[in-house]
């Protein structure tokens, strides 16, 4: 064989592993889809003297709660010291809802393995691990 098509064959080889490497997403963690409730905690301000506008309500901060079988399977995770993405559903947009919705997220927990296989619910979790 020729030198130039060697070194053809050569480059050619080392552009689709180049592009392989770059468009290959390497996954080593499972994503763990859950939803949670968001609770204001909302303080009375008491008005200044002879100043009837100064009185109101003001955000003292913000709580999250996560349901009971969401948070039985994050617990469960961590006491099977499984590292995972954690992803709330209820703080990404309404796209990424209906995205998550087509993909088949419709139910809390889901936890989708690194082969791309789908764990609805606590129990199908369990058994898993």
């Amino acid at each position: 064989m020729p030198d130039y098509q060697r070194f053809f064959l050569a480059s050619l080889n080392q552009e689709l592993y180049i592009s392989f490497f770059l468009n290959y997403k390497v996954r080593n963690e499972m994503d763990l889809y859950v939803k949670s409730q968001k609770i204001d905690q909302v303080e009375y301000t008491v008005p200044n003297w002879g100043h009837w506008c100064s009185a109101g309500y003001r955000s003292k901060g913000v709580t999250r709660y996560f349901f009971p079988e969401d948070m039985e399977a994050i617990e469960f995770l961590n006491g099977k010291n499984v590292s995972f993405n954690l992803i709330d559903i209820s703080d990404r947009s309404f796209m990424t809802r209906l995205q998550a919705k087509i993909t088949g997220i419709n139910k809390t927990p889901t936890l989708i393995l690194d082969n791309r296989i789908r764990l609805k619910g606590i129990e199908e979790i369990k058994k898993q691990f």
